[in-house]
């Protein structure tokens, strides 16, 4: 992930160039400092949504798995499983766009 630091004023004077450096993908992360220490992050609306995207998704899982009845279900699913049940599908996940990563 491309990434810049700077300091408020620097982020300030050139906030327009960095606007336009992350809509057009050249960066994805401007850490803003303010003495120094990291205080805040800007990113581009796409890496934003693509982040609440996975958020939303981990909190989905969790949801799950604290859920006892569908944990039961899916441990019982997984049990009567056999070899060959299931497709390898890992070269078809590694082309998918993820909502941070290599797509």
């Amino acid at each position: 992930m491309k990434e810049k630091t700077l300091s408020i004023f620097e982020a300030q004077r050139e906030i327009i160039n960095l606007s336009q450096q992350l809509v057009a993908g050249k960066l994805h992360v401007i850490a803003v400092t303010c003495d120094g220490k990291p205080t805040l992050a800007i990113l581009s609306y796409e890496v934003y949504k693509k982040l609440l995207e996975t958020m939303n998704a981990l909190q989905d899982s969790v949801a799950m798995c604290q859920d006892e009845e569908q944990m039961a279900t899916l441990r019982n699913t997984l049990a009567e499983l056999q070899p060959g049940d299931l497709a390898d599908r890992s070269d078809d996940l590694a082309q998918r766009p993820g909502p941070i990563g290599t797509g």
